[in-house]
């Protein structure tokens, strides 16, 4: 995706490129027009443009190393990569070259072999440039701002979709939980850690809630079809783990802590539904050589990524002697509650390092990656702006230039200002509005393409189009609304003695 996002900037950087040296192209037609009255041919002035823009973009590009070295270690922070950029390897120098030889290709070629082809007449009495020069500016700006456009969107998009993972309930309370493993001393640790007042509850598994456990297919119960194949997945748990945790029962009731556990089972919803088992509670379930009864269901609870479904789940007793200690904490003693459990491990492994992990740190790690691409893209999305501004910016100053004997009749006639900045301003945001309309068909589609990837996720509203069209538009507004306004408050004297 990053790749993507890098050629769709490059892209807007080379239609500013094309945009501004064509709309420059009136300025040098004289120029080239002298050139070739003495003798320069078309193949010699072409390469003359292009070594000129070979130039201009190897300052770019040298401009961008120094960028590169700066931001390097803000970029591998943010991605969690380990890559490095050196001069001194060649797969960067091939890369260097390639790209300089890419942009130069796609922005400096066209208005090289434009402004080459000039007819040396036209070009001698300032008319170089040809009608549908205009023509293909407004395209290249209806193009900037599409890409621009379906950034925001998918900015918003996934900002909205990583706001809906944070605020997902996940079934459990993750929260102010750290997990260790305690091995044939959770007896011992859970004894004394509930005697610390910073601890609310000390709850054994054989696993952690998320991503924990195993899967099992050896399984068994009334109704079921010799073929059928079913994978479970597995956690064994204290009879005291799903109150601490607040997971929800369905139906039916919770672990007891008496012998009889051992052959009792407990179900989510998911396994319930998918096993086909009707009216759960009481009937017969085999787990590997144990056999039982169902006596509860609870509701779903999330222990993997979003980006698949909830998996069935089987729960089983295990004494609470052997396993992984969940501590759940009061929050604000959190660290006098670690320090607590690394005395009692320290007490019995003096040489090991007592380690741990917060569960609410493990579940957010699950969408790591998802953050990241967040980040990215508003960061780009801000890049992509600021650069179509910036073309804009020079295409309106020189839109201003060109209507400048206009603008001064207009004045002397009666046109006001406000009137003037419309008329300067309005040719511009048709085409932003262009482009705005052309990304939102190709932006819904990316996005939902991107969706598609989570078993749970938002649906995309129309809202989100149109704050990044409104965004869009107000952005460009106010680039082209200096300028127009600028072109407006000249005197128009001045303005009708300009040549």
């Amino acid at each position: 995706m990053l790749g993507l996002i890098a050629l769709l900037l490059l892209s807007i950087g080379c239609i500013n490129y094309i945009n501004l040296t064509t709309a420059r192209s009136t300025r040098r037609a004289r120029e080239v027009g002298v050139r070739k009255v003495i003798g320069a041919e078309s193949q010699q002035l072409l390469v003359q443009l292009l070594v000129e823009s070979l130039l201009t973009m190897g300052i770019a590009l040298l401009a961008a190393i120094v960028l590169i070295q700066l931001m390097m270690p803000y970029y591998l922070d943010l991605t969690g990569k380990t890559i490095g950029f050196s001069l001194l390897n060649p797969e960067v120098w091939g890369l260097l070259i390639g790209t300089l030889t890419l942009t130069v290709g796609l922005a400096g070629l066209y208005p090289a072999i434009m402004m080459s082809s000039f007819n040396p007449l036209r070009s001698l009495r300032g008319r170089g440039a040809q009608t549908g020069q205009a023509g293909l500016r407004k395209v290249l700006v209806v193009t900037q701002f599409a890409l621009a456009t379906g950034l925001i969107v998918g900015t918003l998009v996934i900002g909205e979709q990583l706001r809906y993972i944070r605020e997902r309930d996940p079934g459990f309370n993750k929260e102010h939980t750290f997990v260790f493993y305690a091995g044939d001393k959770a007896a011992q640790y859970k004894r004394e850690l509930e005697k610390e007042s910073s601890i609310r509850a000390v709850v054994t598994a054989t696993g952690g809630l998320v991503g924990g456990g195993g899967s099992t297919g050896d399984t068994d119960w009334d109704g079921k079809a010799p073929d059928r194949s079913f994978i479970v997945n597995q956690l064994g748990i204290s009879h005291d783990f799903i109150p601490a945790y607040g997971i929800k029962m369905s139906l039916g009731k919770n672990f007891t802590g008496t012998k009889a556990d051992s052959t009792s089972f407990i179900l989510n919803e998911t396994a319930v539904r998918q096993a086909g088992i009707t009216n759960p509670i009481g009937k017969r379930f085999k787990f590997h050589q144990t056999e039982g009864r169902i006596i509860g269901v609870v509701k779903d609870f999330t222990t993997a990524s979003i980006r698949s479904q909830i998996q069935p789940m089987l729960l089983f007793s295990i004494p609470g002697d052997n396993g992984i200690m969940h501590v759940k904490t009061t929050g604000q003693q959190a660290s006098q509650a670690i320090a607590a459990a690394e005395r009692l491990w320290k007490k019995d492994s003096p040489d090991n390092i007592f380690e741990y992990t917060f569960l609410d740190e493990t579940y957010n790690r699950m969408y790591r990656n998802e953050q990241r691409t967040g980040q990215l893209f508003s960061f780009f999305a801000v890049v992509a702006i600021i650069v179509c501004c910036l073309g804009l910016f020079g295409l309106a100053a020189f839109t201003a230039e060109q209507r400048t004997k206009e603008i001064g009749v207009r004045k002397v006639l009666g046109a006001s200002i406000a009137g003037i900045i419309t008329l300067l301003s309005t040719d511009f945001l048709k085409l932003v509005l262009i482009g705005i309309l052309v990304a939102t068909p190709v932006a819904w589609w990316l996005m939902n393409q991107w969706l598609q990837d989570f078993a749970y996720k938002i649906d995309m509203e129309w809202w989100m189009f149109v704050l990044a069209g409104l965004l869009a538009v107000g952005i460009a507004l106010l680039t082209v609304s200096y300028q127009s306004i600028k072109a407006a408050l000249m005197n128009p004297v001045t303005s009708l003695r300009s040549d």
